[in-house]
């Protein structure tokens, strides 16, 4: 359940910052209160899309799947972050390969956490910004 929720945390922290800004920064942690989940997630805008950077620790190793989803909120364990965000109604699928009309508008794709705890994701999706799709 630990390895489900951290990722909502990571959302539910960045939804809050997209407004109206060329960069946002969040400091992420866990859902829970046992939960060591740490990290940044930095949105940066640029000519060729929106840059995501993100590195957390104290996560379990392996993949997680990393989205921004519905709303702002990280209540009820991360519940009230909602679905994730998908204003066009599409199916899953990697958003920086699959285009906006084959992937949820917010499917980063995965991080890939090391034995450590630690991972690190940067990616480059064209045609979104911080203040949506352009």
């Amino acid at each position: 359940m630990m390895r489900s929720w951290a990722v909502v945390g990571i959302a539910c922290l960045l939804a809050s910052q997209l407004a109206e800004a060329e960069n946002a920064t969040a400091v992420i942690s866990g859902t829970t209160e046992e939960s060591q989940v740490s990290g940044t997630a930095t949105l940066t805008d640029s000519p060729e899309g929106l840059t995501v950077r993100i590195t957390v620790a104290g996560v379990s190793p392996g993949q997680h799947g990393v989205h921004i989803h519905q709303y702002g909120r990280c209540d009820d364990e991360g519940r009230a972050a909602g679905g994730h965000y998908n204003p066009m109604g599409v199916k899953h699928g990697f958003l920086p390969m699959d285009g906006f009309t084959h992937a949820h508008a917010g499917d980063f794709g995965n991080i890939d956490v090391r034995a450590d705890g630690v991972g690190t994701l940067e990616l480059t999706i064209p045609g979104l910004s911080l203040a949506g799709a352009r």
